[in-house]
């Protein structure tokens, strides 16, 4: 399983060389089959989901006046970048990790069961919204 692989890896780069700095937090139970609201494409992830969910101007925690953990999702081409750290990585790691959605940060937030950790914040997103970003990162994570 690729976040098994993950972990050890982790593991030996912390052994050999100190990197790895936090231990990947995978979904062990992760459903697999699940039926997506609309088409598994950043698009439409980002149109659907991350603008009116997390984005909203003046609003939610990641539009370009709050950034909240420093993500702005507001536009589409550095939501992007923000998420998959294409461009340089930052000290938290990406937050999508391709092909592998139940290791990806976005998707354990997005499942998470702890107020503290959930996101957004009061109200998780529909099974299906989910099931949509899960298959897009499972898929590749592709612009």
């Amino acid at each position: 399983m690729p976040h098994q692989v993950r972990r050890i890896a982790c593991a030996v780069a912390l052994l050999v060389a100190g990197g790895c700095s936090t231990e990947v937090e995978c979904i062990e139970d992760l459903p697999q089959d699940c039926l997506p609201e609309y088409p598994a494409t950043f698009e439409d992830i980002h149109a659907r989901t991350l603008v009116p969910s997390c984005a909203v101007a003046g609003a939610a925690c990641h539009a370009s006046q709050g950034q909240q953990g420093g993500l702005d999702l507001s536009e589409i081409e550095s939501a992007y970048l923000a998420l998959t750290e294409q461009e340089g990585q930052a000290a938290s790691g990406p937050r999508v990790l391709a092909n592998d959605p139940a290791c990806s940060p976005m998707v354990v937030r997005l499942h998470s069961t702890q107020l503290d950790q959930v996101m957004p914040p009061g109200a998780p997103l529909r099974e299906g919204v989910r099931c949509a970003v899960r298959n897009w990162i499972a898929q590749g994570a592709l612009r």
